[in-house]
């Protein structure tokens, strides 16, 4: 009877350590939102002194946009801010929240005002401060858990 006991116990415990092993594979999470690649390609991209923007994301609350840059052409500084949509894929529409300085490997998180403001969809507006065009590859989330 001990015997079977142990054999269920250690079943047990072997099940409970799978399962904890299978959940550190998940995405990650730093928002209500999965973070998500800036866009579907995988990079978005600004010409010389031109500006691009992240895909639209829903928002959900008035916390912080989460940014985190992996990599940048010739790891070239730029501005990130977060902006509003009017729908997905809408026109861009500027709510009054602050631009930051950004560059390679940076993560952080972007105070604005877009839910304030009545808009549901936010996106990163990034300009390229540079004379030679950029490539940006990263994620971000609309919405952030307590920030």
């Amino acid at each position: 009877m001990k015997a079977k006991r142990r054999l269920g116990m250690a079943l047990c415990c072997l099940t409970m350590c799978s399962s904890m092993a299978l959940a550190s594979g998940t995405p990650a999470y730093a928002s209500n939102h999965e973070n998500r690649s800036y866009d579907p390609r995988g990079y978005v991209s600004a010409t010389s002194k031109g500006s691009t923007w992240t895909k639209a994301g829903g928002k959900t609350d008035t916390t912080k946009v989460f940014n985190w840059n992996y990599s940048v052409t010739n790891n070239a500084n730029h501005t990130a801010e977060a902006a509003a949509e009017k729908s997905y894929e809408g026109q861009v529409v500027f709510v009054g929240s602050p631009m930051y300085g950004w560059s390679r490997g940076k993560s952080g998180y972007l105070t604005n005002y877009i839910k304030e403001k009545g808009y549901n969809w936010a996106t990163i507006w990034f300009n390229n401060t540079n004379s030679f065009p950029i490539k940006l590859t990263g994620v971000w989330s609309p919405d952030s858990r307590g920030y």
